[in-house]
């Protein structure tokens, strides 16, 4: 059984992002793993300040908000789902400052599968390029190794609420059974 954390980047607490990662979450359970799920909307997640005072011998960011229990079930994940809707070509500003945000435990985030699981309001997947370029080497940065991209689902013609296709929610339940 693996540990599975799926990060919902979504301002909007029940939109397609939502909906795309609950097929994935179901998929991941019926495949006998234990799943998380952190919804970033309402939470406070401070900008990396780039101060390297995680790099101090602490191992710790110094802001104290919603990112260190976010952190500290990503060190503990097996798996790691980003689940974001793409504006403006790349991640929402939510789930960009979690990502900005892993600076102080890339070192220690170590042989983790990780799935990009993204919506927009695009006609088709080429929207998504520069979120999935980012989505790559977001995971070829994180230094401790062992880490690979495992899988993706990107849902294009997702504009509006509900708007997302049956064939990506499966897609989606498919990179979860095969976590």
């Amino acid at each position: 059984m693996k540990k599975v954390l799926v990060i919902e980047g979504s301002p909007r607490r029940n939109g397609n992002s939502r909906r795309l990662a609950e097929a994935f979450c179901r998929g991941a359970r019926e495949a006998g793993h234990a799943v998380e799920t952190v919804a970033l909307a309402g939470l406070t997640i401070g900008d990396c300040r780039g101060c390297d005072a995680c790099r101090q011998g602490s191992d710790r960011c110094v802001l104290q908000d919603d990112m260190a229990p976010i952190a500290r079930a990503m060190l503990e994940a097996d798996v790691i789902a980003l689940a974001t809707p793409a504006y403006f070509y790349t991640w929402s500003a939510l789930m960009k400052a979690v990502v900005d945000r892993t600076y102080a435990i890339e070192h220690q985030l170590v042989n983790t599968d990780f799935y990009l699981l993204a919506t927009g309001a695009a006609a088709d997947e080429s929207y998504f390029g520069h979120l999935v370029e980012a989505f790559s080497l977001y995971v070829r940065c994180l230094r401790a190794g062992g880490n690979r991209v495992a899988g993706r689902v990107l849902a294009p013609r997702a504009k509006k609420a509900d708007a997302i296709e049956d064939e990506a929610l499966a897609a989606a339940y498919r990179q979860g059974l095969s976590v």
